[in-house]
């Protein structure tokens, strides 16, 4: 008897301890709910493919986010497919960017959906910098089968207005992006990482290079850094632009630095000319030195 008793005593404990637990994991989920949503949920109601969903947000205005964001900088948000949101993957809580083919309910001109965020520009003195660091993960990135070339995603860029020949400061081309880093999914069904930069003189029709960078995988945790200013060496004002992508360090100047007035930089997902795009970032950070 006694034997038994211990038995069915063990048994009632480890009974009592799978329920607790059970509580503890389903209160977990509950207290996760509440601060994030299955990705599952967000998806248009009518299938991955469809451009726009008409109970997304930002049909008034580009600037919807979340109240505290996760990632760091303002948002522009011209894509009608997705808004952002935010769920946790290794362990950090990423934001997550989504844009589909045709999806730019904004722009009339042709431009690319995107939902990007950006941060104050710096000066171009000498010395005056910044540093962008963050978490990505590609998901999937747009696929223009007519078209390869077309193909891919931007995840990041770099901005920066310069002076016309010629000119006084401040005059010039608008705001060009110096650098665009592009991700395009190749046959092994993962991503190559190019580095999309402008050559040569700058006029209106500015040319470009595409330098391939390295390869991630798909869904992969990968760092990513950003350094770009202004210095002067060798007797001549640079502009450039190094950056980072798993430990591997990228460095480039960009054409014609001393012509340069600002840098600047934004992140997220822009253009998708087939398809749909996802790509996800955490623990982004800023740091401006304005000299």
């Amino acid at each position: 008897m006694t034997k038994i008793n211990i038995k069915i005593r063990l048994i009632r404990f480890v009974f009592l301890f799978a329920t607790l637990l059970s509580c503890d994991v389903q209160n977990d989920d509950i207290a996760l709910a509440q601060n994030e949503v299955t990705e599952t949920e967000l998806l248009p109601r009518r299938g991955e493919q469809t451009n726009c969903t008409p109970r997304k947000s930002n049909f008034q205005t580009r600037n919807v986010d979340l109240r505290k964001p996760v990632n760091s900088g303002k948002m522009d948000d011209r894509t009608c497919y997705q808004d952002y949101y935010e769920i946790t993957k290794f362990g950090k809580k990423y934001g997550n960017y989504r844009i589909a083919h045709n999806s730019n309910h904004w722009d009339t001109n042709g431009l690319q959906p995107r939902m990007e965020r950006s941060y104050p520009r710096t000066n171009s003195k000498f010395g005056s910098s910044f540093v962008f660091k963050g978490n990505f993960i590609i998901e999937s990135v747009g696929v223009n089968t007519s078209n390869p070339n077309r193909s891919g995603t931007y995840f990041a860029q770099t901005k920066g207005k310069y002076r016309a020949s010629g000119s006084s400061p401040g005059s010039g081309d608008k705001d060009p992006a110096i650098c665009l880093y592009l991700a395009k999914r190749n046959a092994k069904g993962d991503f190559d990482i190019y580095a999309e930069r402008i050559v040569g003189k700058r006029t209106r029709n500015i040319g470009r290079e595409i330098v391939k960078l390295t390869t991630v995988k798909k869904g992969a945790e990968n760092t990513f850094k950003v350094r770009m200013g202004f210095r002067f060496r060798n007797g001549e004002k640079q502009h450039y632009c190094n950056t980072t992508i798993n430990g591997k360090t990228y460095y480039w100047n960009v054409p014609e630095g001393s012509r340069g007035t600002q840098s600047g930089f934004r992140y997220g997902a822009y253009r998708c000319t087939g398809g749909t795009a996802h790509i996800r970032w955490a623990n982004t950070t800023y740091k401006r030195a304005n000299r």
